[in-house]
């Protein structure tokens, strides 16, 4: 009877020990699946702040400026564009609105000569708020004068 007892012990004994092992490994991967969880959540967290700068670049480049135009004759024209368009996309606009070929035109900013890669938010002086007053030089044809 003794044996038996202590036999029967020994099998409860190695139950407990298996669910306690069972336990502990469960309890494991539970943590190990918080903490997947947890990078998870911190790489969508990290990735949320990109996205709204993202969006915020967007939303600057998008907004518009009112720019006029000083041409050579002395006369003004004027249109709205975006923070985002380049120097290139003004030139173009002067060339069909005013008939001055865009290689023979040259914009400043002040007494800054505008370059044609740089965009409108490259020049810190411009803002949505004010209005941008550019210089054109270059030769403008008399049918294409504006007063």
């Amino acid at each position: 009877k003794n044996i038996s007892k202590w036999q029967t012990n020994q099998k409860v004994s190695k139950k407990n020990e298996v669910i306690m092992t069972d336990y502990k490994e469960s309890k494991e991967a539970d943590v190990k699946t918080l903490e997947t969880l947890d990078m998870v959540a911190l790489e969508k967290a990290e990735r949320q702040p990109r996205v709204e700068e993202h969006e915020k670049v967007e939303r600057a480049l998008d907004a518009e400026v009112l720019v006029i135009f000083e041409l050579p004759d002395g006369s003004e024209g004027e249109s709205h564009f975006k923070m985002g368009h380049t120097v290139e996309v003004l030139k173009s606009f002067v060339a069909e609105e005013f008939e001055i070929p865009m290689d023979a035109q040259r914009l400043f900013l002040d007494d800054r000569l505008m370059l044609d890669p740089l965009t409108l938010s490259d020049y810190p002086e411009i803002s949505p708020s004010k209005t941008v007053f550019i210089r054109v030089e270059g030769i403008l044809p008399e049918s294409a004068a504006k007063k």
